[in-house]
């Protein structure tokens, strides 16, 4: 247990980041966790843009994962991005450079919770 000004902290800043942090998934995982079925489909393929394509597919399986959303970047969840593209969108080669609007995100993440 330490004590950091005012604040008192019982886990340790590595415990702290697996819980509430962003999901650090296998190839493997990826696999499950980034799975569609066909209502998850017709979701994600209703958005007109890839990058809200992709950011649904990242939200949707980080939120099976830990049950909760998360704000990101594309460039933090790389890999993940790259793995949905080739399995859901192969027809786009290239992660999007620009990440989705916070109404977007949102919307989204309303989407999800509705699923």
């Amino acid at each position: 247990m330490e004590i950091s000004g005012k604040r008192l902290s019982i886990l340790p800043k590595d415990e702290i980041e697996k819980l509430f942090g962003l999901p650090k998934f296998t190839h493997e995982d990826r696999l499950i966790y980034f799975s569609l079925n066909q209502a998850e489909k017709e979701v994600a393929y209703s958005h007109r843009s890839l990058r809200a394509r992709v950011n649904f597919v990242l939200q949707l399986g980080y939120f099976k994962a830990k049950n909760m959303f998360f704000v990101f970047d594309f460039h933090m969840v790389k890999e993940d991005a790259q793995h949905i593209l080739i399995q859901h969108f192969p027809e786009d080669d290239e992660i999007p450079e620009d990440d989705v609007p916070k109404r977007t995100r949102i919307s989204i993440q309303k989407r999800i919770l509705d699923l």
